[in-house]
């Protein structure tokens, strides 16, 4: 299933989402599909250094994904610069939303897709891969997920 994003700055999310506007809690779209925010941005309850360390992780797909960015991702390379551009202001709290998608599945594509080394951690990052990974986990938990994965 493709993702549809719903995002209040619509500059850079898809144009079309089916998803009416959100409230914290469970919702359910008009074609009665359920979706989850949370209530707060997940990003808030990382740190600085650790949101750097997931802004040079979204940076870093640009190395690693071209002609199947979006299949890949979830987000088109347009969508990706737009929630770069406004970092760390992105409002990740919708499941489906633009930034929780990037966020989420550039992490896990990084680590367990193409599979990163150590080395190459570090030098995209400034951390090795155990570190990323508590990283990814923190945030995901912070959203009430009991896993990581592609989303």
């Amino acid at each position: 299933m493709v993702r549809q994003a719903h995002h209040e700055d619509k500059s850079f999310c898809h144009k079309d989402s089916p998803h009416p506007e959100l409230v914290e809690g469970r919702n359910a779209s008009p074609q009665g599909t359920t979706f989850e925010t949370v209530s707060q941005m997940s990003l808030n309850v990382l740190t600085h250094s650790e949101q750097e360390v997931v802004r040079r992780t979204m940076e870093g797909a640009f190395k690693y994904f071209d002609f199947d960015f979006d299949t890949r991702l979830g987000v088109s390379e347009d969508e990706m610069r737009g929630l770069l551009s406004q970092w760390p202001n992105v409002d990740d709290r919708d499941d489906d939303g633009c930034a929780c998608v990037a966020i989420n599945n550039t992490l896990n594509d990084l680590l367990h897709g193409v599979g990163i080394s150590d080395a190459e951690a570090m030098q995209l990052t400034g951390v090795n891969r155990a570190e990323m990974y508590r990283i990814y986990k923190k945030w995901a938990s912070a959203r009430g997920w009991s896993s990581t994965g592609i989303r």
